[in-house]
């Protein structure tokens, strides 16, 4: 009874998240050794936790490193918003819920979105938000 209970609500979890819609005030960055395709639901996926793996256009599949903004970043309360529809207290809680009980890596936090920019080109297979449209550089991450 319990896992069919479980199962309904991972559904509805599911389904709540495959029906958001990315805002144009937000950019995703990301570092990847070739060419990568994410979605609108691919993103909401990876930094809510429930995407951990991604297959690069050149065939490898890789552990991705997730840069979530701290709550002292000026968009982490509009992050919370997009992603998980609930306030920036929820992201951090959502996050220790899924790194101690083992579904996920730990997720490195930035202050601002160029510490999230400064993270992310150092760290291999890694993607971060930043609330700001105007960054254009290398790391930025086209949705498809």
């Amino acid at each position: 009874m319990l896992s069919k209970l479980l199962l309904i609500i991972s559904c509805s979890a599911a389904l709540v998240c495959s029906a958001q819609k990315l805002p144009d005030n937000v950019s995703f960055v990301g570092n990847f050794d070739s060419q990568v395709q994410l979605s609108e639901n691919d993103i909401i996926s990876i930094f809510n936790g429930t995407k951990q793996f991604i297959k690069l256009s050149s065939g490898r599949t890789v552990r991705i490193n997730v840069v979530l903004p701290s709550e002292k970043n000026s968009g982490s309360e509009m992050f919370a918003k997009i992603i998980f529809e609930e306030s920036k207290n929820y992201t951090q809680r959502h996050w220790l819920r899924l790194v101690f009980s083992g579904r996920c890596a730990a997720p490195e936090y930035s202050y601002s979105n160029e510490e999230t920019i400064r993270i992310v080109s150092k760290s291999p297979n890694s993607i971060g938000f930043i609330n700001d449209t105007s960054y254009s550089g290398k790391l930025k991450i086209d949705l498809k």
